[in-house]
């Protein structure tokens, strides 16, 4: 038995909280003492962890670094500049508390979550814990850049083994030299958990004759929300029954005391929240009659049921955890033709790949699927068969178990 901490930088149950849940869900199945550290505590993501039966701890607000293509440190904005004196400022306080939670739990493993943990990789350069780094994230601008350098060169020196979740990031990132591929992975949709599709449908508004597109990534822009919506008018003019289903469109806004005068004060002087025009280029582009829209939902599974195909229309290289539970559930996918995505289907066979950004070919894409069900019922099931051989939980856990194992005999390893 192994007792693993893992750190977790996310502020709610989506996406890389996801994937860390049903690994340490699996090493405690198979007898390991997982605990959690939470950087920024909050009820929903306390309540997502210990229904895994996780221990839970705060080590509330250390800071991240954010260097991936979903954001990155501009020094031309004052926001990233500001950011970078707390980071200076809160530090040595937040590594000294990092070290002695370490020193109380005592862990064999301590588990960074994300690449943005970097600060907490060096605070446990001298920890005699085992670090392994999870990169779940793609580097911006490619993988070029002294700062994606930077960190490459740290996961050599501060972990003894380094996790990548695609071939691509890992060339991005260390074109090659370090770490090990290991797939993120997904349990397969147990039906007796499912919500009935006809009262889902129901539930939502959908009437039998609708044909439901689901779309998992709420307004963020990195998941192609604007593409999406440029796309979806020319589908529902030609498919007249095409209905778009959006699921995560409540994700938490910042919590500072500026982000809240903004959002008080800023619609006085014409200035608006990121939400708000989200939601008014929705409303501006597609018939309320043609759209739901939810928030995160525990049970994703239940929508992919009632759906035709999921579109995930990323604008940059991006996780497709969508796209890999879609095809369990039998659904195939229309995504963005990126390195890391051709990793996780198979194209033209389980989805269909269309130039990121271009909205012209995402509306033509769908249209097709939406025109012919038989052909698209056939994709789905063989994307559940691709899906399944690849990205089931237990080789998942069982690698990562591996990775420990290898960690644990490296006594002169870095990180040690």
């Amino acid at each position: 038995m192994m007792r693993i901490l893992f750190l977790d930088h996310s502020s709610h149950p989506a996406g890389a909280a996801v994937s860390l849940r049903y690994l340490a869900a699996g090493l405690v199945a198979d007898g390991h003492d997982v605990h959690v550290a939470l950087v920024w505590p909050a009820p929903d993501l306390e309540g997502f962890y210990a229904a895994a039966g996780l221990t839970l701890h705060q080590l509330r607000a250390f800071p991240t670094i954010p260097h991936t293509t979903a954001g990155w440190i501009r020094f031309s904005n004052p926001r990233s500049l500001r950011g970078l004196v707390q980071l200076a400022r809160r530090y040595p306080e937040a590594a000294r508390r990092l070290r002695s939670l370490v020193d109380t739990i005592a862990p064999d493993i301590v588990h960074l979550n994300s690449v943005t943990l970097l600060p907490a990789a060096l605070a446990l350069g001298q920890s005699p814990a085992k670090v392994v780094w999870h990169i779940r994230e793609s580097p911006p601008f490619g993988g070029r850049g002294w700062r994606t350098r930077a960190i490459a060169r740290t996961m050599k020196s501060a972990a003894a083994e380094t996790i990548f979740i695609s071939h691509d990031d890992q060339s991005m990132w260390t074109k090659g030299a370090v770490g090990t591929v290991v797939y993120c992975c997904t349990p397969t949709p147990t039906a007796s958990r499912r919500q009935p599709p006809a009262d889902l449908r129901a539930e939502l508004g959908l009437s039998p004759s609708d044909r439901a597109i689901l779309f998992v990534g709420g307004f963020q822009e990195i998941k192609g929300f604007q593409v999406l919506c440029r796309a979806f008018p020319r589908v529902a003019q030609a498919v007249p029954e095409a209905r778009l289903v959006i699921i995560g469109a409540n994700v938490p806004p910042p919590s500072s005391r500026l982000a809240a005068f903004a959002r008080r004060y800023g619609p006085y002087v014409g200035i608006r929240s990121y939400h708000d025009r989200c939601q008014r280029i929705l409303e501006a582009s597609i018939p309320p009659a043609c759209l739901v829209v939810k928030p995160l939902v525990p049970n994703v599974a239940d929508y992919l049921d009632l759906c035709e195909f999921l579109v995930f229309p990323s604008v940059r290289p991006h996780f497709a955890r969508p796209v890999i539970e879609a095809a369990l559930s039998g659904k195939p996918s229309i995504a963005s033709d990126f390195g890391g995505i051709r990793e996780v289907v198979s194209e033209g066979e389980g989805a269909m790949l269309v130039p990121p950004g271009d909205a012209a070919a995402l509306a033509d894409a769908m249209i097709a699927m939406l025109r012919d069900p038989d052909a698209t019922r056939r994709m789905g099931q063989r994307a559940r068969e691709y899906a399944g051989q690849r990205f089931s939980v237990e080789p998942h856990v069982a690698a990562v178990e591996g990775l420990y194992a290898r960690a644990l005999s490296r006594k002169d390893a870095a990180g040690c």
